[in-house]
């Protein structure tokens, strides 16, 4: 029973772990676009599988004319270099994770006295399952009530949901540009 406690601690851990590299990698990603705010580019990116993809295109006002033309470019390539260091950063916490993963799964076996892989496989995607609903659970349970409790108000389930939405620690949007006002004429 102490060796299960111990794969269990390091099953969470593993979770844990996971999920703050990506929020660390967002939360540093959001900050280099907002910081290169003004800079006439498109940016993008995606956690995909156990890789970090992003995009920087300089947009079409950034090859000339009134934007600065060839001093702009520079600048966007240093926001690429940025992103990609934390690219760069977050995959070697993934390659530490994956290997972690891996001792997980010899320890797994040899908890459980197995030797044939897919067994091994199925006990830890189970174990995973479980440490992520216990994570998720936490962070929902607000949720549930905001929107299954009966008789609560507008404002208690506006609320609720508020402080579920900011324990996520999602990351905001980026603000789209103020609507210009043109003169009734046309």
């Amino acid at each position: 029973m102490q060796r299960d406690a111990i794969v269990d601690a390091r099953v969470n851990a593993l979770v844990a772990s996971y999920v703050s590299a990506q929020n660390e990698a967002a939360t540093k990603i959001e900050g280099i676009l907002t910081r290169a705010k003004g800079l006439p580019m498109q940016a993008s990116y995606r956690f995909e599988n156990e890789n970090l993809k992003f995009l920087v295109v300089p947009t079409r006002g950034a090859r000339g004319g009134r934007s600065g033309g060839s001093s702009v470019l520079p600048k966007i390539e240093a926001v690429r270099a940025e992103i990609s260091a934390v690219a760069d950063d977050y995959g070697r916490r993934i390659a530490d994770l994956l290997n972690e993963r891996e001792s997980i799964r010899l320890a797994i076996g040899e908890t459980l006295h197995v030797t044939k892989p897919e067994e091994i496989d199925r006990a830890l995607l189970a174990a995973l399952r479980i440490a992520n609903q216990k994570q998720a659970e936490n962070t929902f349970s607000e949720y549930r009530i905001a929107v299954l409790e009966p008789g609560l108000s507008p404002e208690q389930r506006r609320l609720l949901f508020d402080s579920v939405v900011e324990r996520l620690e999602l990351p905001l949007p980026r603000g789209e540009p103020r609507p210009t006002f043109r003169s009734e004429s046309w």
